[in-house]
């Protein structure tokens, strides 16, 4: 019987993009939600003593969304506790204390506490700042608008618009899938916004 395969498989914040065996050690290539990629024994995978290429140790929070947040960038010290940058679903970049953000206190830049201002960031039920600022899901292969599809055996690449899910294709390599989803991007969305966005005063 062939061995099940873990591809577009998600374990915590790696998501497996390819597999081989290293002499008698089944290994998984693994994409981290930070952007690294790394070689990982499956076995460290399927047990749950691997959850990231490292960078949770480090204490790295690029890419993890808390709430409506999504951090982007460590923003330095502020006496004792350490800043992040982050965006929020609305578009709006704010600085959070790291531990506000681990322990939930801080889940959006204060829009959520308004919700005329979500209300008014909403086009034809699209947000224009989630189109502004696309960013890392937390899907099957930790890029927004690529997924596997297990009866292909192939990524399928696909964007969202306007309550609209739009098929951009089938590729064998996630590299490709996320390419043509960049693409989609700069056609859909930026179309889309200069149709609906004010200019500023």
């Amino acid at each position: 019987m062939k061995p099940k395969s873990f591809i577009g498989q998600r374990f915590d914040r790696l998501v497996v993009i390819d597999e081989h065996k290293n002499g008698k050690w089944p290994m998984c290539r693994c994409r981290c939600d930070c952007g690294n990629v790394k070689e990982i024994r499956r076995y460290s995978l399927l047990s749950g003593n691997t959850t990231s290429c490292g960078c949770i140790r480090r204490g790295d929070l690029t890419g993890r969304r808390f709430g409506r947040l999504i951090a982007l960038e460590y923003a330095g010290r502020q006496g004792r506790k350490t800043l992040w940058r982050c965006r929020c679903d609305c578009g709006k970049e704010v600085v959070v204390q790291r531990s506000s953000l681990i322990s939930g206190n801080t889940t959006s830049c204060g829009c959520a506490a308004d919700p005329s201002r979500l209300l008014a960031d909403r086009v034809d039920g699209t947000r224009l700042g989630a189109i502004r600022h696309p960013h890392r899901a937390t899907n099957t292969s930790g890029v927004t608008g690529v997924s596997w599809n297990k009866r292909r055996g192939k990524w399928e690449a696909y964007i969202q618009l306007q309550g609209q899910k739009i098929h951009l294709g089938l590729y064998d390599k996630i590299e490709d899938a996320a390419k043509a989803r960049a693409r989609a991007e700069e056609d859909y969305f930026q179309k889309f916004l200069q149709e609906h966005e004010k200019p500023e005063a």
